[in-house]
């Protein structure tokens, strides 16, 4: 991963790494948030800032980085609310928010982020909250359905 960069310069690291969600969470408690359970690493785009113990993404090294991820719904409760919040050092960075408008199936919340890592202890974690009344809500696994990643970019 170290190599010349056209605006990092030679011995440059692109400090990457993520983790999916891997078995489903299932029946989220509605109108608690619930820190996403990361279990696996994304294969072949590591270079060890995962830490599966505590379910967050640990850059080490400061920079600027793009960061995104994405949390699937699923069994989801018609016109109600399904929120995505991500946190740094366990303070909301980024949320969004989206009411339901369909009958069955999935909703998907995602995004992606610029942000500035400043410490090397920095650390990243997704939460959802679900505010449906019910908890049969459950959160798809798989590394296409909820993810958090990020990689360095200067």
């Amino acid at each position: 991963m170290y190599g010349s960069s056209c605006r990092g310069g030679e011995g440059f690291h692109r400090t990457s790494g993520g983790m999916f969600l891997d078995p489903e969470m299932l029946n989220i408690t509605s109108g608690v948030i619930t820190k996403i359970l990361f279990d696996d690493i994304i294969p072949g785009y590591t270079d060890g800032i995962e830490d599966t113990v505590n379910n967050r993404l640990v850059p080490g090294v400061p920079g600027s980085y793009l960061i995104c991820g994405q949390i699937s719904y699923t069994e989801i409760v018609p016109t109600k609310n399904y929120e995505l919040k991500l946190q740094e050092n366990g303070v909301i960075i980024h949320q969004m928010y989206e009411h339901s408008s369909i009958i069955l199936g999935e909703l998907t919340l995602c995004f992606a982020k610029i942000i500035i890592v400043n410490l090397d202890t920095d650390f990243y974690e997704l939460y959802a909250r679900q505010n449906t009344g019910v908890d049969t809500i459950d959160i798809e696994n798989g590394i296409h359905y909820t993810y958090l990643m990020m990689q360095r970019i200067r």
